[in-house]
């Protein structure tokens, strides 16, 4: 009988390392990578590149404004739906503007979170808003604050309020009644009133005449220290 070839069985086939090929994935594969529309030192578009990398950098583009809107929620930002006077709108973007000057906020982050930030009859003024512009996508935050003030804070509504500050008298109202209207409405007057001085002759205007001719001798020029004088001479005639 034909004994098997043993050498047969000992034989092993052997890779060349040359063939074996190895896929090594950087930690941080995208750290690196240049962000979308970015020229290598030679000047050519890595349009492939960009073609990769383009879905990481939208998502960490994503991942940082959630965490922006969280972080301006706790601080105690709100969402805004346009139904509202126009004192309420002036008071929501001015917090939101003190919220983004105490985190630092790019006028990107800006309009982007405030976009976020509208909803119902503001969100769909928004929309309409951004058909009147040809590149949307060249809005700037300027802009929006300029929409914003003309929409829910209107130039007829601000000249109405100057109105009634320059025709503001203390009358029938306590000198407390009197600084609240008076607080509310100076600052619509801020050509007239442009510091504590005017704040006090303004003020001292205003006063029922009894009360006028006692405080205006002193010559107040600090505020508070009028009020308070005004209301001191108040207790004693009432």
């Amino acid at each position: 009988m034909r004994q098997p070839d043993c050498s047969r069985k000992s034989q092993h086939v052997i890779v060349p390392k040359s063939t074996a090929v190895v896929i090594e994935t950087a930690p941080a594969a995208t750290s690196n990578m240049p962000e979308p529309g970015v020229q290598t030192s030679n000047g050519r578009p890595q349009q492939a590149m960009e073609t990769f990398a383009a879905p990481f950098y939208q998502t960490r583009l994503v991942e940082e404004t959630a965490t922006l809107i969280e972080r301006i929620y706790n601080l105690g930002a709100s969402k805004f739906s346009g139904s509202t006077s126009p004192d309420d709108a002036e008071e929501w973007i001015q917090r939101l503007e003190e919220i983004f000057d105490i985190i630092d906020c790019s006028d990107e982050q800006k309009l982007s979170v405030t976009r976020f930030l509208l909803e119902r009859d503001a969100f769909h003024w928004w929309k309409g808003v951004k058909l009147c512009y040809p590149y949307p996508s060249t809005i700037s935050w300027v802009d929006f604050r300029r929409e914003f003030y003309d929409k829910y804070f209107p130039r007829s509504y601000r000249d109405a309020k100057l109105r009634e500050f320059l025709q503001l008298t203390q009358g029938y109202m306590s000198v407390r009644q009197y600084e609240d209207k008076f607080i509310s409405l100076v600052r619509f007057a801020r050509a007239i009133v442009a510091n504590e001085v005017d704040m006090c002759r303004r003020f001292e205007d205003g006063l029922r005449r009894d009360i006028r001719m006692i405080v205006t001798a002193v010559g107040w020029t600090e505020f508070r220290g009028l009020v308070n004088s005004a209301e001191r001479v108040e207790l004693c005639k009432y």
